[in-house]
Formats: C-alpha cells, sequence, structure tokens
C-alpha cells in the first residue's frame, strides 16, 4: 500500500477516503482549536473523572451532567464530520428495540427510564449517544491538529487524576471517602478505574513515546498506567495486553504492508516500546500484594468472584432462554434475576447485593434487548473496528501528528481492550462516555457544508438540538442535587432520626420523581435499621416503632412501582413485622418465594414471624432451610435455638447453640 501523502482536502469517503475538490479543502484548518471545541472536548473527557462530593452514589449522574454539557457545546462547535448514515440506522434500530423491550418488560415506566445506580435507560443512553456524536462531529481524522493535540493534553489531565488518586487510595488515604476494602477512585469502582485507565493509557502511549512527545501525555501514560495496576481488575489487565498486543501486531503488519523506510523502523520500534511498558506494568501488578492476591485468586473474596460470575453467566443464560425474544428488557435483569439463583449462587455468593447486570457485555445486550440487539451490537462493533483499522492503515506514519498516533495508533486498541475487558463487567458512566467518543471518531465520515438551496447547519438547525441538550441537563443537574439529600436520609436512619430521614427521603423524590427506586432505598435502608436497635433511640423521642412506620410507608409506595422486585417485598416484608402485622408479613414472606427462592434471609424471618405466631414446625422448617442457603451465618441456628426453647426440646437447642458458637468464632 502507498503511503498517503499530506492532504489538504478533507475526507469525504468515511474518514480514510480522499475528497476530490476544484483544488481548493472544504474546509479550512486553523491552527487554534476554537472555544466552544475546546470546552465540548474538555466536559467530554474529563467526564471519566467528575464527582460529586457528599453525595450518596458519587460516580455517575455527575459524569452525566458534564458530559451533556459537552454535548450541548459540541452543537455550536464548528463540525468536521458526521455519523455515517449506516452507523445512524443501526444506532437508531438499537434505540428501538430497546424502547420496545422496556415497554413489553414487567415494569415498563422505571425500565425505560432505567433503574438505580447507573440508570441506562433514557438518562444515561443518549448520554452515551450524544457522546459518539460529538466524536464524530469534533474528532474526524481529517480535524486540525489542533484538536488532537488539544484532546492529547486533556486525556493527560483526566489521567493523572485518576492515576494520583489510585496512589493515595492505595496507600489508605483514601480523599474521597467511602469505607470498601477495595476502592475505586474517581470512577466509584475498581474495575471502572482499571477499564479507564486502559482506555487513557492506549490513547496516550504512542504520543508520549513520540520523539518530542507531548508532556501532558508522558505524564498522564504513567498515571493511567498506575490506575490499572492498583485497580487490582483482572479484567482491566486482560484488556490491556491485549490491546498492547494488538497496537504493536497492527503497526508491524502495516510495515510490512508498507514499504520499508527508516521513519517506519521508528515507528515499529515506538510500537515494541508500547508493548513492553503495557508488559512491564502487568509485571509491576504482581508485586503489589494486594493486586497479586486478587490477580492469583489467593484472596478469598477474588476467588469468590470468579465462582460467582461462572455461576451468574450460567443462570443469565437460564434466564434468556425464559424471555428468548426480547430478553427482560432494559434493566430488567435485576429483578428478574433472584428467580434464578440456586442453592450453589445462596451458599457461595449470597444475597445481599443484587447483581443489575450479567456482568459481560454480550449477556447485557441479549437480556437487554433479544438476539437483534445483540446482532446490532455485534454489528456495531465490527462497523468501529473495520472503520478503524482503515483510519489506522491510512494514517501517514513517516509523520509525527497527533491524529495519527490517536486514530492510527491507540484509539482502534483502546476500544478493543474495552470490549474484552467487560466480557467480565458492564457498562458504566465512567467508562462508556469515553468509549462513545472514541467510537465516534472512528466511524466518522468527513463533514461537508451543504451545497446552495440545502438545508445548512445553522444555529437555527442547532436550537432544537440545544433545546434537548438543555432539558437533559437540568433533569440532571436536578438528579445529582438529589445525592446530597439521599445521603442526608441514609445518615438520618443509621442515627435512628426517621423523622428527618423522611424529610429527606422526601425531597429526594420530587428532585426525582421519575426514580422509582428512591422508594427502595428508603424502604430497605428504614426497614432494615427498624429490626436493630438504634445506637441513641431517645434521640428526638424516636424508637424503632417510628423507623418500621416510616419504613412501611415508603415499602408499600416501592412495591407499588417495583411489583416484581423481590427487594421492595422484603422490605415491605419486615416494616410489616416491625409495625406488627404478623399475619400481612407472613403472607408477604410467602409470597416472596416466588421472586426469591434461595433468599436466606426470606426463609430466616419468615421462620421468626411463623414461631411468633405458634406455627412451630414450619418454622422449624424454614429456619433450617435458612440455616442451608446460609452456611456461614450464625443466626440461623441462634433462633433454632429460641425455637427449641419453645418447643421443649432441650438437646437440639443445646445442639443448635453449640453450631451458633462455632459459626460465630
Amino acid at each position: 500500500m502507498k503511503a498517503e501523502s499530506a492532504r489538504t482536502v478533507p475526507s469525504s469517503k468515511g474518514i480514510r477516503g480522499q475528497a476530490r475538490t476544484s483544488g481548493r479543502s472544504v474546509l479550512s484548518h486553523p491552527d487554534r482549536i476554537e472555544p466552544l471545541a475546546a470546552a465540548a472536548i474538555t466536559c467530554l473527557v474529563l467526564s471519566t473523572v467528575v464527582w460529586v462530593p457528599g453525595g450518596l452514589v458519587r460516580f455517575v449522574l455527575p459524569k452525566l451532567l458534564l458530559a451533556t454539557i459537552g454535548i450541548g457545546l459540541a452543537l455550536w462547535a464548528r463540525p468536521y464530520g458526521r455519523l455515517p448514515r449506516a452507523v445512524t440506522i443501526v444506532l437508531g434500530s438499537g434505540a428501538v428495540v430497546l424502547v420496545l423491550a422496556a415497554l413489553l418488560g414487567a415494569q415498563p415506566l422505571s425500565q425505560l427510564m432505567g433503574r438505580w445506580p447507573r440508570y441506562e435507560g433514557l438518562v444515561a443512553l443518549p448520554v452515551y449517544l450524544g457522546a459518539m456524536w460529538a466524536g464524530a462531529r469534533l474528532l474526524n481524522i481529517d480535524a486540525p491538529e489542533c484538536h488532537w493535540r488539544f484532546l492529547t493534553r486533556i486525556l493527560g489531565v483526566a489521567a493523572a487524576a485518576l492515576g494520583a488518586v489510585a496512589v493515595l487510595e492505595a496507600a489508605g488515604w483514601e480523599p474521597l471517602g467511602g469505607t470498601s476494602a477495595r476502592l475505586g477512585g474517581l470512577s466509584g469502582n475498581g474495575t471502572d478505574q482499571g477499564v479507564c485507565g486502559l482506555l487513557l493509557a492506549m490513547l496516550q502511549v504512542v504520543p508520549a513515546l513520540h520523539r518530542g512527545g507531548d508532556w501532558f501525555a508522558r505524564i498522564g501514560l504513567a498515571g493511567s498506567m498506575l490506575a490499572v495496576v492498583l485497580s487490582g481488575s483482572r479484567g482491566a489487565l486482560l484488556g490491556l495486553a491485549v490491546a498492547g498486543a494488538g497496537l504493536a501486531a497492527m503497526r508491524l503488519l502495516r510495515r510490512r504492508v508498507r514499504s520499508g523506510s527508516r521513519p517506519l523502523q521508528r515507528t515499529g520500534m515506538a510500537s515494541w516500546t508500547a508493548a513492553a511498558i503495557v508488559a512491564v506494568s502487568i509485571g509491576v501488578a504482581f508485586a503489589v500484594p494486594a493486586v497479586r492476591s486478587r490477580l492469583l485468586l489467593t484472596d478469598s473474596g477474588a476467588s469468590g468472584t470468579v465462582q460467582g460470575r461462572g455461576l451468574l453467566w450460567s443462570e443469565s443464560l437460564r434466564l434468556w432462554t425464559e424471555h428468548p425474544w426480547l430478553g427482560t428488557g432494559p434493566s430488567g435483569f435485576v429483578d428478574a434475576i433472584t428467580a434464578q439463583h440456586t442453592e450453589e449462587w445462596a451458599t457461595q455468593v449470597g444475597s445481599a447485593n443484587p447483581p443489575d447486570s450479567p456482568h459481560s457485555w454480550p449477556l447485557q445486550a441479549l437480556l437487554s434487548g433479544g438476539p437483534l440487539l445483540l446482532a446490532l451490537a455485534l454489528v456495531l462493533g465490527t462497523m468501529v473496528v473495520w472503520s478503524g483499522w482503515r483510519a489506522f492503515a491510512a494514517a501517514d506514519p513517516t509523520t509525527r501528528s497527533v491524529s495519527n498516533a490517536i486514530v492510527g495508533g491507540g484509539a482502534l486498541a483502546a476500544v478493543v481492550g474495552f470490549g474484552v475487558a467487560l466480557l467480565t463487567h458492564f457498562t458504566t458512566a465512567s467508562t462508556t462516555i469515553l468509549v462513545s467518543l472514541l467510537c465516534g471518531a472512528l466511524v466518522s465520515s468527513a463533514y461537508r457544508p451543504a451545497a446552495r438551496g440545502q438545508r445548512r447547519d445553522t444555529g437555527v438547525s442547532r436550537l432544537p438540538g440545544s433545546a434537548l441538550a438543555a432539558a437533559v441537563g437540568a433533569v440532571l443537574l436536578v438528579a445529582t442535587a438529589a445525592e446530597w439529600s439521599m445521603e442526608r436520609a441514609i445518615s438520618a436512619v443509621e442515627r435512628g432520626d426517621s423523622q428527618t430521614a423522611d424529610t429527606a427521603f422526601q425531597m429526594s423524590e420530587r428532585l426525582r420523581p421519575w426514580d422509582a427506586d428512591v422508594a427502595l432505598l428508603a424502604a430497605t435502608a428504614l426497614s432494615r435499621q427498624s429490626m436493630t436497635e438504634p445506637s441513641h433511640p431517645e434521640r428526638n423521642g424516636l424508637d424503632p416503632a417510628s423507623l418500621s412506620a416510616s419504613a412501611l410507608s415508603w415499602a408499600e409506595r416501592a412495591v407499588d412501582r417495583l411489583p416484581e422486585s423481590s427487594e421492595a417485598a422484603l422490605a415491605l416484608a419486615t416494616a410489616q413485622e416491625g409495625v406488627g402485622d404478623l399475619t400481612a408479613a407472613l403472607r408477604t414472606y410467602q409470597g416472596l418465594k416466588s421472586l426469591s427462592p434461595t433468599n436466606a434471609l426470606v426463609w430466616q424471618r419468615q421462620g421468626v414471624v411463623q414461631a411468633e405466631t405458634g406455627e412451630l414446625p414450619e418454622a422449624e422448617t424454614s429456619l433450617l432451610r435458612a440455616a442451608i442457603l446460609s452456611p456461614t451465618s450464625a443466626e440461623p441456628w441462634q433462633n433454632l435455638a429460641m425455637l427449641y426453647d419453645l418447643m421443649n426440646r432441650p438437646d437440639d437447642k443445646a445442639a443448635a447453640l453449640r453450631r451458633a458458637t462455632e459459626l460465630g468464632s
């Protein structure tokens, strides 16, 4: 293949072809990036690391909000590319399938909007699509070099921030707060941090290694590599390895296809250096004790995660066989999967944190919209990879342009690495916004100004898009503010202050009226706390009974909005038990067994209520079932000991107490 010379005419046959005009460029290329384009790129890139301090969930809505601002600014920036019609058709078809699957789902409105905490419905998915559109508009391969230089510097800033927080957390500082043993820095989750680091590393590795490379890229490369290594994510490290090896292989293949020259040899050396850096980073990961234990599965939590993934995938496929055409619909997985959990899942994983995704992007697509959505996702992925390869093959390796370094270097590797990492993970705002931006850049076709008499991209035509972006931004701004009131509410619940909690939860519901999970979170928090003695029950004259009454009100609202949710039904049953309505509680617990048949807590609470209503043999059966489903918990045996005391069975009581003592030690 003959190397392309420097072009004065932007592409009009996809982002790789050459446009032939009457000797003049379709668009002139400024030396400095215009402010609107700079602001748009800044918002979209920095959305990966923004968070809201002091909120309950700090890493989703603020990222979507900042990205929406960036999309709105991109509307008014000068366009250099556009999404091809074929890509638009695929995206539009996928949107239709998702809307149809949501409307035919078990809980149409909540599924259409998207469920907490990722809100991947009408809240998040339009932002992902908008980021892809903005990438095509601003980061076409023929966009001015100043766009790419600016992108590299903003990527460096984001990567440096991500790496710095990761280092501080690894040292035990916890600058963002949090109590998890495995924190996730500016991404909120360890795997998200690793995947975000992988994306940033692949985008900066070639620019950083160019002779005279940008120091922003070099600092960013170091920060992003640290983020991947310290995340302890096996999926992210695997994605990094595949992306690094793929980048070196692609550049080596291009060297063989093109004529051999000294500049090409230097390019090959840079590629192998990049691959070596990736390999060394993975080696360094084994030098960090906490990371090494996860990679070698010597950490009990890590080995449990591996076993849990296999069980989850098996149960997800079984769930799909019950919904073969459109799956469970978007956000329908979290409530539907609980009925599929087996006894093995209960004993190895438990029911404390129900998964809201199958933790694998092919299964996520299959269950969100059925085989058709999975097929569309594969078609879109093929388009992105093919367009990325064409961009890579067409880039002139004899130049040191940043656009060649990114599009002709790391963008395709980053997208492929993302796909590999998400074979064991799920989409989130922390990573998907940036990937969408890259995909838009890779598939972008050159923008061609309208001929005389045709519709032009003017301020008038931009107004509807701006109005939509402003409306979405306003909703996200208000929704983000609700995170502070949600945090106040949860803190009040922990203090046993139901009045303050009620007020704060009501404020959150007013700010997010479309979010059914506000009521669910309120009911769950209040009902759990009502079954335990508050630290200071005398505070404000309150007692657990007031918590139970408040929990009942919220639980009834949660069940009304989420009738298929086992979490909502469990909160309702617990609240009914707390206020003394044992008949209603027992009826709710019994109905729960169809929604979550292997939930040990359901069997245990049912056994307690049965004992309180005099159904002692039935209570024994329920508590023994709870002990089987939760083999490491002493609580079922403690309840059995009290039950056997009521049944006047001293030997069984003594045996149950011994077992409880063994498990409690």
